[in-house]
């Protein structure tokens, strides 16, 4: 799984994800759930895993709308 963190490390989160699309790539890792609403609102359709989120804010309701696979840890 391709992790496209931080603008795709600079090189563009949605053109890059774009790309792996056309390879057949099914599963695209970004580190934030903002990232991941943004592939989600820019016509991603694929399997999107995000690691860091606030697990009380609009964001983590968003993104269980947005069918977006959210990594669950425990602060522990």
């Amino acid at each position: 799984m391709p992790v496209l963190k931080a603008d795709a490390y600079g090189h563009g989160l949605i053109e890059t994800a774009k790309i792996l699309r056309k390879m057949d790539v099914k599963y695209i890792g970004v580190a934030t759930l903002g990232e991941a609403i943004l592939l989600r609102k820019t016509g991603d359709k694929g399997r999107v895993l995000s690691w860091l989120y606030d697990i009380d804010g609009q964001e983590f309701k968003d993104g269980l709308k947005l069918n977006l696979d959210i990594a669950i840890f425990d602060e522990k």
